[in-house]
């Protein structure tokens, strides 16, 4: 049964916290139909606090970050469909390292798909424009306020996509996908270790065939990635997908992948907004990376995931030092978790638990921070239908970065406590607040970046 549809077309919400964390939101739905949808979007990011005494002239850090964004979307038929996303992002920062940096983003999405008889395809295309500021680097370790001007880059990051598919049968598929990934960096220097081409790319194939049939749902594939420019090279990688229902309260599942992966601006910032980029990254490339595991429940509420996996990339971007070159390092290791669900009328409780190595060289290809131990945990509770209240835990320890096999520069642990609630005072009325890091633990987001102490939002949201 479809979930009935939202008699609003609207939202805003406040958020703020002292000094200066600001979080604020709006959004409206212009067009809502079976045919076309038409919507716009505004948010705004602020935070403001002071991790060091040295460093800019009053030793904060600081970051604003604001998008606007439009989407579009047109179904001329029930098989065929036009998308299209724009959106446009400021940010200002700047913390101990350096001073005022602007950062402007664009980014266009373009994407069709549709179906003919027993062939489904479809067609994407990606652009995103980066041009960031002229920028003064601090330094922090002869004296406080010396600046060293650094050029600002401008990278565009170009991506195309395409495929197919047939169906052999009602149970079962073959199919092509076709992908081009490109990034060009005005880079100041070139050949070197860190910036040999101002162009890279790659171009990928992946032939497959899927099948569905009852509690057994599988894709065999295999991707060859063709590179450009920096050591132009074939990659062959594996793309694997099986998952076996065995009973109603036990799965299994495994998948195996990997492929080259670019790194344009826009990814590094999935580390942190607070980045200064000297040059374009190079491309990185996993050869293996495996994963499985085992899902039980539900039984009387409770669920289970028991899960493990292995993963080796070459080039591959892990935290570093902010005083220093964004240095890849290949890296390979395991990771091994498990995590426990269980919800109960009003309450709604999970807890995780994960283990991976935590070196130079060996890491969990996920964990930027070389996390070596992590556990988490959350609850959730409606004592009444308009409130809710919950509290959550993050705790990652061993977490660090390296250059080189004999060295470790640590991060800290990451002991982040967290409370929310929220109470709908009306249907379109909603009064919310949040607490962050309510124990005070301050570790480093990357080298010389320390994070917040406790912070949070409190705030209203409506819908109209």
């Amino acid at each position: 049964m479809a979930a009935e549809k939202s008699p609003y077309k609207g939202y805003a919400a406040l958020g703020y916290f002292p000094s200066l964390n600001i979080g604020a939101s709006a959004g409206y739905r212009f067009i809502d139909n079976e045919k076309m949808t038409l919507g716009a979007a505004l948010q705004f990011d602020g935070e403001r606090y002071k991790p060091l005494t040295v460093g800019t002239s009053d030793g904060n850090s600081q970051n604003g970050n604001t998008r606007v964004g439009v989407d579009f979307s047109y179904r001329p038929a029930k098989d065929k469909q036009l998308s299209v996303a724009l959106d446009y992002n400021f940010l200002k920062q700047r913390t101990v390292a350096w001073d005022w940096q602007n950062v402007n983003t664009i980014g266009l999405d373009l994407g069709w798909e549709a179906a003919y008889e027993d062939i489904n395809y479809y067609v994407s295309l990606s652009e995103n424009f980066e041009k960031s500021g002229d920028v003064n680097m601090l330094d922090m370790f002869e004296g406080a306020g010396k600046p060293k001007p650094l050029d600002g880059l401008t990278q565009n990051a170009l991506g195309v996509k395409a495929g197919a598919s047939y169906s052999l049968d009602a149970s079962s598929r073959i199919g092509i996908d076709l992908n081009g990934d490109f990034i060009h960096t005005n880079n100041p220097e070139l050949k070197n270790e860190f910036v040999p081409h101002n162009l890279i790319g790659t171009m990928g194939v992946k032939p497959y065939y899927a099948l569905n049939m009852g509690n057994i749902s599988a894709l065999v594939g295999v991707k060859l990635d063709f590179g450009v420019n920096d050591e132009a090279k074939m990659h062959v990688a594996p793309d694997i997908r099986l998952q076996w229902e065995a009973t109603s309260q036990l799965g299994v599942w495994i998948n195996a992948g990997g492929g080259d992966v670019l790194n344009p601006f826009s990814a590094v910032r999935q580390m942190t907004d607070y980045q200064v980029f000297k040059y374009g990254y190079r491309r990185s490339n996993i050869p293996l990376m495996i994963e499985g595991g085992f899902n039980f429940g539900p039984f009387s509420g409770f669920t289970a995931q028991i899960y493990g996996g292995y993963a080796k990339a070459n080039r591959w971007l892990m935290a570093y030092n902010l005083a220093l070159e964004n240095h890849w390092v290949n890296v390979k290791g395991w990771h091994a978790g498990l995590k426990l669900g269980y919800r109960w009328r009003m309450l709604d409780f999970n807890a995780g638990a994960e283990i991976a190595p935590s070196d130079f060289d060996k890491a969990w290809i996920y964990n930027y921070d070389r996390a070596k131990y992590i556990i988490t945990a959350g609850v959730d509770v409606t004592p009444i239908d308009k409130l809710t209240i919950g509290a959550s835990y993050e705790f990652r320890g061993h977490r660090g970065y390296s250059f080189d096999p004999d060295e470790w520069y640590s991060l800290g642990c990451v002991s982040n406590l967290t409370v929310h609630a929220e109470y709908k005072l009306l249907p379109w009325f909603t009064i919310f607040g949040r607490g962050e890091n309510l124990l005070g633990r301050r570790y480093d987001i990357l080298g010389l970046l320390p994070s917040q102490k406790q912070h949070g939002a409190m705030g209203v949201a409506l819908k109209f």
